[in-house]
């Protein structure tokens, strides 16, 4: 008890001396005090402190935001502790930026056949979604990793598609092998299906996840399959449409602080994201709300986050920049 007495005036000190706030001291400090008691957390005398202080920053983020008026909402999740500098490690995507990589990732990709205003708003309308040929989404943990968690699902709908066994495909060995990929410092789509197809990939269960770099050791499994190629999706939501009909499509997006603390509804352009990309993600579905096309998107920050582990996006504007680099989807043989 007095350990938590200590922590606790500690803590009002740290976040009244830090800038102004829109609730009282003693409100943040049980808020925090809710946020430990949830999600288990533990800290040092002095990180609990610093963890306050962003805590009551995120708290004020996400109330500011959920006064604006629009289609989604914030809350306090499993980031609700973490600084700026500290949520960089949940993100991932690093597009290349020279040589054939970079050509083969600005390639012009596939394009929708001549799609009216009114057949592409029918299909929102209609909605579709391959969430049933995916198990759970997963936790990539603190490794920018993303990239290969999205390249995993949609291998793995892909498999499921084709009439294969609906498992988790092991994103590990990309992190570990893939050349032209960096490890837990990000990746992109080129280099992650270049490895599932010159090297193939594998079942979790054979290549645990390690949430960090290990040595490469690929040669040492056996692997599930290999994808015969992959394609490239113009960004447009006619083109996106018509190819999610296909297999699930791996995209990027800049998750900015109204992704990080994504609670429910469908992100737009309040959202005041930028169109510089950090993030891999699986659109998986479509659908339309309340005039609103959207895409269900799936994410690699465990199925408590969000819906379920998923988001819905606007699909009718380039909402947090997720057309800038196009899609792209594995092919897999039946």
């Amino acid at each position: 008890m007095r350990l938590v007495a200590v922590l606790v005036l500690v803590a009002v000190f740290f976040v009244a001396s830090s800038e102004a706030g829109l609730f009282k001291d003693n409100e943040y400090v049980k808020m925090f005090q809710q946020f430990i008691t949830k999600f288990k957390r533990a800290y040092s005398t002095s990180t609990f402190a610093k963890k306050l202080v962003a805590f009551k920053r995120n708290i004020d983020t996400i109330t500011s935001a959920n006064k604006v008026k629009g289609r989604f909402q914030l809350g306090v999740n499993q980031f609700a502790d973490l600084s700026a500098s500290e949520f960089k490690a949940y993100l991932g995507a690093r597009p290349p930026t020279s040589g054939a990589a970079l050509i083969e990732a600005q390639a012009e990709g596939e394009s929708a056949a001549e799609m009216t205003e009114e057949e592409l708003n029918a299909s929102f309308a209609g909605g579709f979604s391959w969430e049933d040929k995916l198990l759970a989404p997963r936790m990539q943990h603190q490794c920018g990793s993303c990239y290969s968690f999205a390249a995993a699902s949609t291998i793995e709908a892909a498999v499921a598609i084709a009439g294969g066994k609906k498992e988790y495909i092991a994103p590990q060995p990309a992190v570990n092998c893939a050349a032209g990929c960096f490890g837990c410092n990000g990746g992109f789509a080129t280099c992650v299906f270049k490895y599932a197809t010159d090297t193939g990939y594998f079942k979790e269960t054979d290549a645990p996840y390690l949430n960090k770099v290990a040595s490469c050791t690929d040669k040492t499994l056996t692997p599930l399959g290999k994808i015969s190629s992959y394609k490239r999706v113009s960004g447009s939501a006619a083109s996106f449409a018509t190819a999610l009909k296909v297999n699930p499509l791996w995209i990027t997006l800049d998750a900015n602080a109204n992704v990080q603390f994504y609670k429910s509804g469908i992100i737009d352009s309040t959202a005041n994201c930028s169109k510089t990309i950090n993030h891999a993600v699986v659109i998986v579905g479509q659908g339309s709300s309340n005039g609103a096309n959207y895409w269900t998107v799936r994410n690699s920050w465990s199925d408590t986050w969000g819906e379920k582990g998923n988001f819905r996006i606007n699909a009718d504007e380039d909402t947090c920049g997720i057309y800038v680099w196009g899609a792209f989807y594995p092919i897999v043989k039946k």
